[in-house]
């Protein structure tokens, strides 16, 4: 244990200064990329606000980030429950852990909810829509195809993180966060706001060790702390109470009200 190395040393500088050029250009590529798609394919005027969706709603990231924390913090608690490990709090208020674990979240939210609910859902979506004879069939059509878009980047985005052991957890999380979508408008806030916290708080958890595993269990049940709250039947079901929260959840106007339909359906 003596030669085990600290999980909170800090990474060599010249190490940190790469790995932050590499994240810019990837981050620069991935917004360059979806404007020159969004203006050749589409004919955006600003393709990345088409994307992100507009108004932003700094109320929803707010909410997304809270429900993000709350869960990873109910997935670890009940492992602590069950006697599976412990928690330990003095290691999650490290500061840089903490500064190292919401700079990768934000990265991880902003770009990964860019790619697949930004672009990739909604050309999901303009295909399911044409395959369905271009939204012909009224409104069960539109809904069909939208309903189809979201399983179908489901997949893709469990599948593109490589983990057989997440991929139930993963289509579930990318279920949530397309509801998210479609909770704010068509605004991607909420989903970012609950995909960066989810990020952070499970590496505050895991990498930053403020959780401790003590006792062996069943990795259907509890997943493993890799992964956290995206593998194993509890974090799958916390995951499931989540989405059919936001389901269960009106869908929000540019204005930030309930629509009348849905005003009309309570």
């Amino acid at each position: 244990a003596a030669l085990s190395p600290s999980p909170h040393a800090p990474a060599p500088p010249l190490q940190l200064a790469r790995d932050a050029a590499h994240v810019t250009w990837a981050v620069l590529s991935l917004l360059k990329l979806s404007q020159i798609w969004g203006e050749e394919m589409h004919k955006y005027s600003q393709p990345i606000r088409q994307y992100i969706g507009k108004p932003w709603h700094g109320k929803g990231v707010l909410q997304g980030s809270a429900a993000g924390t709350l869960l990873v913090c109910a997935f670890y608690s009940l492992l602590w429950f069950f006697g599976v490990g412990v928690i330990v709090p003095e290691n999650a208020l490290v500061p840089g852990t903490l500064l190292h674990a919401c700079g990768v979240g934000v990265l991880v939210g902003f770009t990964e909810e860019l790619l697949f609910r930004g672009v990739m859902q909604k050309e999901f979506e303009v295909d399911f829509k044409a395959k369905s004879g271009g939204g012909g069939r009224g409104k069960k059509g539109a809904k069909s195809a939208s309903w189809k878009a979201k399983v179908a980047l489901g997949l893709v985005f469990a599948a593109s993180h490589l983990s057989k052991e997440a991929f139930v957890g993963l289509v579930a999380l990318s279920l949530c966060l397309s509801e998210a979508k479609r909770r704010f408008g068509g605004s991607l806030s909420y989903a970012m706001g609950l995909h960066a916290s989810l990020v952070a708080s499970n590496m505050v958890f895991n990498l930053g060790q403020a959780y401790v595993q003590v006792a062996p269990a069943p990795r259907w049940l509890v997943g493993s702390a890799a992964h956290g709250p995206h593998s194993g039947l509890i974090g799958v079901g916390l995951l499931l109470a989540l989405l059919a929260t936001l389901r269960a959840s009106p869908t929000l106007q540019p204005n930030g009200k309930q629509s009348r339909a849905n005003k009309r359906r309570k």
